[in-house]
C-alpha cells in the first residue's frame, strides 16, 4: 500500500494537460487558458470619470465651506463614448458621465449628488480632492503586463477581462472525455422493482453527477455483467473512446473482481493498486499509452462513499491537471473537534463532519454513519476531518485539520 500524497504525486506525474483549441469566447466559460492573458491595451484606456458629476480643478475647490459655497459655471459637457472633449477652464466646471474621458486640465469630478446646480453653474459646498473620482489611464493594467497565467479557469470576471481587451477568441486546453464503468450483477437501475440479492445502482448517478460538477461534459456510462469476455471487450472499446476511464467495483481480490486482469490484458501499466486511506483502499491506478497519448485509468471501490470520496480524492486532480489547471492544494483549516474519534492506526481515514462557528470559534462535529456503504453521512456533510495514518485516537477539544467539501471545480 501507498499514502494519499504519494498516489496524488504519481497520478500528477502521469497526467498532462490536453491539447489546446481556438474558441470563440462564447464557448470558453468554465475552461481553462492554454496561454497566459496579456494586456494587448492599458485599462482603463484613458483616464475618465468614475461618477456621474462635473470634471474641475482640485485647486479652484480649496476654499469652499458649506456656509460659503464656490460658484463654478458649467462650460461644457462629456457623454461616456466621446472621446474628444473640451479643455478644462479656470473656476469652471465640465458636465460628465461615468467612463467619460477627462478634460484637459481637469483633476477630480464631482459626484452630482454633492453639488447643486443653479442655471448653468454649480454651488460647491467642499473642497475635491485631486484624483477625486478618477479612473487614471492604465492604473489596473498596463499593455504587456500579464493577467492572469496559463492555467487559469475561466470564470465570469475573467471572461469579462478577455472581452474587455477584444478578444474574439482564445486557446484553451481540450476538456477530457470520461468514460465511467461499473460493475456488478447484483446493480439495477433505480425505478425498477428489486428481486432478492439485488441493489439500486447509485454509483452511475452520483458519479457522473460528480463528473459533471466539475465541468465535465456528462460520461459515457456502461453497465459490465461480471463476465471476463465482456469485462475485457468493453473496457477495451471504452479506452478507445476517452481520455479517461473510471470503473467502480471490481478492483480488488474477489472471485468476480475482473477488472485489474482485463486491464492488464488491454496493456494498462498499473501504477499503483491499494492504497493507505479509509474508506478507499482498493484503489486502482493505470495508464496505457498508445500513439503518445496516455489514457488513464481509475479502477474505484464499488461502496458509494469510497466511491465518491476516491473520487474527489483522487480523480479530480487528474481531471484538473488534463484540463491544464494550475495545481492548487485543498482548503484546509484547523477546527475544534466536537467529539472523540477513534479508528485502528495503519491508514489515513477522512472523518465525514459537519464544520460550524461556534462563538467565534470553528467547531467540526463528526456525523454518524462513518461506514463506507453510508452515504448519509457524506450527503450531509461539509468537510473532512484528516484523521492521520498512526494515530487511532483524536481527543474531543482537540485542534484538527479539516478540509472543505466541495463537489465543484
Amino acid at each position: 500500500m501507498i499514502s494519499l500524497p504519494e498516489a496524488l504525486e504519481l497520478i500528477e506525474a502521469h497526467a498532462k494537460p490536453l491539447p489546446s483549441v481556438r474558441l470563440p469566447l462564447e464557448a470558453v466559460h468554465g475552461k481553462v487558458l492554454a496561454d497566459p492573458l496579456v494586456a494587448s491595451q492599458d485599462i482603463p484606456l484613458f483616464t475618465q470619470s468614475a461618477v456621474d458629476g462635473y470634471a474641475v480643478f482640485a485647486a479652484d475647490t480649496v476654499s469652499a465651506v458649506e456656509g460659503l459655497p464656490i460658484r463654478l459655471r458649467i462650460s461644457g459637457m462629456v457623454r461616456a463614448g466621446q472621446y474628444e472633449s473640451p479643455s478644462q477652464p479656470l473656476r469652471g466646471a465640465i458636465k460628465i458621465f461615468t467612463g467619460g474621458k477627462l478634460p484637459r486640465g481637469a483633476d477630480a469630478v464631482l459626484m452630482k449628488e454633492a453639488v447643486r446646480e443653479e442655471g448653468d453653474s454649480i454651488l460647491v459646498t467642499r473642497p475635491v480632492a485631486e484624483g477625486e473620482n478618477v479612473r487614471y489611464r492604465g492604473e489596473e493594467f498596463r499593455r504587456g503586463a500579464v493577467v492572469f497565467p496559463a492555467g487559469a479557469r475561466i470564470t465570469p470576471p475573467v471572461l469579462g477581462l478577455l472581452a474587455g481587451f477584444g478578444r474574439a477568441h482564445v486557446r484553451v486546453h481540450r476538456a477530457p472525455t470520461v468514460t465511467l464503468a461499473v460493475t456488478g450483477d447484483e446493480l439495477i437501475p433505480p425505478g425498477t422493482r428489486l428481486r432478492r440479492g439485488q441493489i439500486y445502482d447509485s454509483n452511475s448517478l452520483a458519479l457522473s453527477a460528480a463528473i459533471q460538477e466539475f465541468g465535465l461534459e456528462p460520461p459515457t456510462i456502461l453497465h459490465l455483467r461480471d463476465d471476463r469476455d465482456a469485462t475485457r471487450e468493453a473496457l477495451g472499446s471504452a479506452l478507445e473512446d476517452s481520455d479517461v476511464l473510471i470503473t467502480v467495483g471490481g478492483v480488488s481480490v474477489g472471485d468476480y473482481d475482473l477488472v485489474k486482469e482485463a486491464l492488464s490484458e488491454l496493456e494498462v501499466k498499473t501504477i499503483y493498486w491499494r492504497l493507505a486511506i479509509k474508506p478507499g483502499m482498493p484503489n486502482y491506478f493505470g495508464v496505457r499509452r498508445k500513439f503518445r497519448h496516455s489514457h488513464l485509468v481509475f479502477g474505484l471501490p464499488g461502496n458509494p462513499v469510497a466511491a465518491l470520496l476516491s473520487f474527489h480524492q483522487l480523480v479530480k486532480p487528474a481531471l484538473a491537471r488534463l484540463r491544464g489547471y494550475r495545481r492548487e492544494s485543498p482548503v484546509s483549516i484547523s477546527a475544534r473537534l466536537a467529539r472523540e474519534a477513534r479508528k485502528k492506526p495503519g491508514r489515513m481515514e477522512w472523518v465525514r463532519a459537519r464544520l460550524r462557528e461556534e462563538r467565534g470559534e470553528l467547531v467540526a462535529t463528526p456525523l454518524e454513519g462513518q461506514g463506507s456503504h453510508m452515504l448519509g453521512g457524506l450527503a450531509e456533510a461539509n468537510c473532512l476531518i484528516r484523521f492521520p495514518l498512526e494515530e487511532d485516537r483524536l481527543e474531543e477539544g482537540a485542534k484538527v485539520e479539516v478540509e472543505l467539501l466541495s463537489w465543484r471545480d
